[in-house]
């Protein structure tokens, strides 16, 4: 369930999630779903992929919700906010 940009200075979003393990970003975004919280991904469309010489410098993908959704969405991540 993607929101609008988070970079709109009207909107109040929180980020939750960060990684560069595509696994680990479509798990998320998973149980995001699941769990009906509308989410935003930044830097998934330059998200490492296997092979990029510039995976040690890239600083992976940022999962953003609305701030009222925070404590729900971070329920739904607890057990991959443990393991990242």
């Amino acid at each position: 369930m993607p929101l609008p940009n988070p970079a709109d200075p009207h909107l109040a979003f929180v980020p939750i999630f960060e990684t560069n393990d595509r696994l680990l970003l479509a798990m998320a975004k998973g149980l995001l779903d699941e769990a009906a919280v509308k989410y935003y991904v930044s830097g998934e469309e330059i998200s490492v992929r296997p092979g990029m010489a510039d995976a040690i410098f890239h600083r992976g993908c940022k999962i953003f919700v609305a701030r009222d959704s925070e404590s729900l969405a971070r329920a739904a991540l607890r057990h991959l906010a443990s393991d990242n």
